[in-house]
């Protein structure tokens, strides 16, 4: 029995490398925090060209549900932005929920934009909003970005905007927008672009 539950996780685990996308828990941390991480093979995704990898750090110990998103993505650029989709209403269906569009910052200590409402969630996982309602500075996040290590994002959001009750399921993307247009010049067409510069993951706080 024991071989057998032993056989099936790794027959899980290789699926998972296989098909380009693995994600694991890494801990739980009194029941007021979460980190996770994720990662998709150079298979499945075009923002870098090896491994991308992408780490969430959440707390809701205090007022403010905060969220830290570590993406190593190896170029900036103001066009990339960090998406959140929250399960206000307790439906389930994230497409007419409440969403955040993060813009992409070079440094934390520089303001950080984000678009005027509405901002909606797309069929292949990424965010769309429309450009001549322009943009507005962001109360709710700063953002860095090096070399080395790609993005931080550091959110904080109250939970009473969110009416934040658990579980809640919420949707986290990354979209590297300027890669997008380099696959626009060379030829590509939606959707096939977007699924290659968008990840995205879902899961319950």
């Amino acid at each position: 029995m024991k071989f057998a539950l032993a056989f099936v996780l790794v027959a899980s685990l290789f699926l998972n490398i296989l098909l380009g996308f693995e994600t694991m828990s890494r801990r739980q941390i009194n029941g007021s925090s979460k980190n996770l991480s994720f990662f998709w093979n150079p298979k499945t995704q075009n923002i870098t060209n090896g491994t991308l990898q992408m780490l969430v750090d959440l707390d809701w110990s205090g007022s403010n549900l905060s969220i830290v998103v570590e993406i190593n993505d190896d170029d900036f650029s103001r066009s990339d932005y960090l998406g959140l989709v929250f399960d206000k209403n307790g439906n389930r269906d994230l497409y007419n929920d409440l969403t955040y569009y993060l813009n992409a910052e070079e440094r934390e200590d520089w303001p950080t934009r984000m678009p005027l409402d509405p901002q909606k969630l797309e069929p292949w996982g990424g965010l769309s909003w429309s450009a001549a309602i322009g943009l507005r500075w962001s109360p709710y996040h700063r953002c860095s970005w090096n070399t080395e290590t790609g993005y931080v994002f550091n959110v904080g959001i109250p939970k009473s905007e969110l009416n934040f009750t658990q579980p809640m399921l919420m949707h986290l993307c990354f979209d590297d927008a300027n890669l997008l247009y380099k696959l626009v010049d060379l030829g590509f067409h939606y959707p096939e672009y977007n699924k290659m510069v968008v990840v995205w993951v879902e899961f319950e706080v």
